[in-house]
């Protein structure tokens, strides 16, 4: 949304003919929607590439200028005639707006790991039992010995190359499902 020039909200929207990337598994619905002849896809989805964490996805500093992005995107997704709107991880306050203006809202659950102030990663190992620091431990052996190794950066000393390496692992996890599904992956 522009006011004088000047964007005022957005909404990240994507016009999509598969679910891959998402994090969220609504192949049921796809298939269930295929079953009663009807198209799952093409769907709108609100999203942020490359992660399934939670965030805003409505990107307004005023309420009512949100609350317009959800209208609009509600009435894009009937004149473009798709089966469904999705916002994939919003924030808890995002999800009750969308849900009080309509949307269908999904339960599910996350698991998040949390660093109990570890001081090593042997100290991590310690709190499990025998067997499973034992089978954590010949993983690891076993990475190290065909030359795995893990490098762990801040976002803010991430380089273009990086950034570049990031994005062909991502598209490296789909370019086979997408070649198994008969599209053209260049």
């Amino acid at each position: 949304m522009r006011a004088d020039g000047a964007l005022q909200a957005a909404m990240p929207l994507y016009l999509k003919d598969h679910s891959y990337g998402e994090y969220v598994f609504d192949w049921a619905w796809a298939e269930a929607y295929h079953r009663h002849g009807l198209d799952y896809y093409p769907k709108l989805v609100c999203a942020v590439p490359f992660t399934p964490v939670a965030g805003a996805r409505i990107l307004a500093a005023d309420p009512r200028d949100g609350k317009r992005l959800v209208a609009v995107a509600l009435k894009l997704a009937q004149e473009l005639a798709v089966s469904s709107l999705h916002c994939l991880f919003p924030t808890r306050a995002e999800a009750e707006q969308m849900g009080a203006q309509g949307m269908m809202l999904r339960r599910t659950v996350q698991f998040h790991w949390a660093n109990r102030d570890y001081g090593s990663f042997d100290d991590f190992l310690a709190g499990m039992s025998h067997d499973k620091r034992k089978k954590i431990r010949q993983d690891r052996r076993k990475l190290a010995a065909q030359g795995v190794a893990f490098e762990r950066k801040p976002g803010s000393a991430l380089t273009a190359s990086d950034w570049a390496f990031f994005c062909r692992c991502y598209e490296a996890t789909y370019r086979g499902l997408l070649e198994r599904m008969g599209r053209v992956v260049a």
